[in-house]
């Protein structure tokens, strides 16, 4: 949302039409998810690998995108992205990461904390659309919005009429 510059209710009425489409559905869109983890161990590096050997998502993390050259407390990590490499509902991942904050690793008296940041949107969509088929969901975009501006536009002039 914040790399396009875009209002996030705009995109999310561009994505509503495509859904909305009565001649195609082009995407499902499901709930916006917040697409970055961060996790940070007070424990240390130790507690970092500690939680690895406990966590698949967390070992998973470190192996795509950790530096193994500096050990650190702490790993960022596109979870969504990480779920998809590794075909996990992204859903579950987000919920088993919330839920490593209530996880005691032996050996460690100190917490984990665990954040969510960077909204993104999160659909389906059919496959890989040709370009063809992508202008034309583009135009029926267009046509959407072009129809209800024209309706905002009705609406607005029998309005001030009264």
């Amino acid at each position: 949302v914040n790399t396009m510059d875009v209002p996030e209710e705009n995109i999310t009425t561009m994505l509503t039409y495509l859904e909305m489409c009565p001649f195609r559905s082009w995407l499902k869109l499901q709930q916006p998810l917040k697409s970055t983890c961060h996790i940070q161990c007070y424990g240390g590096p130790a507690h970092l690998t500690a939680l690895a050997q406990e966590a698949a998502t967390i070992l998973a993390a470190v192996r795509f995108y950790a530096d193994l050259e500096q050990p650190t407390n702490e790993i960022q990590f596109p979870y969504i992205e990480l779920a998809s490499r590794m075909g996990w509902d992204p859903y579950i991942v987000k919920r088993e990461l919330h839920e490593l904050d209530q996880l005691v690793i032996p050996g460690f008296k100190s917490s984990v904390l665990v954040e969510f940041k960077d909204l993104s949107f999160h659909v389906h969509a059919p496959g890989n659309l040709t370009d063809e088929e992508v202008d034309e969901a583009r135009e029926e975009t267009l046509t959407f919005l072009e129809i209800g501006l024209l309706k905002i536009s009705i609406f607005s002039l029998s309005s001030s009429e009264m």
